[in-house]
């Protein structure tokens, strides 16, 4: 499966072998945006500045997209 079908329910095996940039949330698949404009990246970048500072003397750590994020139900 290359693209998968957005009113479908799909499992997390389904979402490994999807290509692009897709989400994968309660069984229903998410289309991404390929790529984040200059004022996206700039919010961002402001923002994980600010919760970086608030959380440096705290056990969290901060990160910025992408990265893959695997929990629990």
């Amino acid at each position: 499966m290359s693209f998968p079908d957005e009113k479908a329910v799909y499992s997390y095996q389904d979402w490994q072998t999807w290509e692009g940039n897709w989400e994968w949330i309660n069984g229903k698949a998410y289309s991404m945006s390929p790529a984040p404009t200059p004022l996206h990246q700039s919010v961002v970048g402001e923002l994980h500045f600010a919760l970086r500072a608030y959380f440096q003397r705290r056990s969290c750590q901060v990160f910025v997209a992408p990265f893959r994020l695997e929990a629990d139900a």
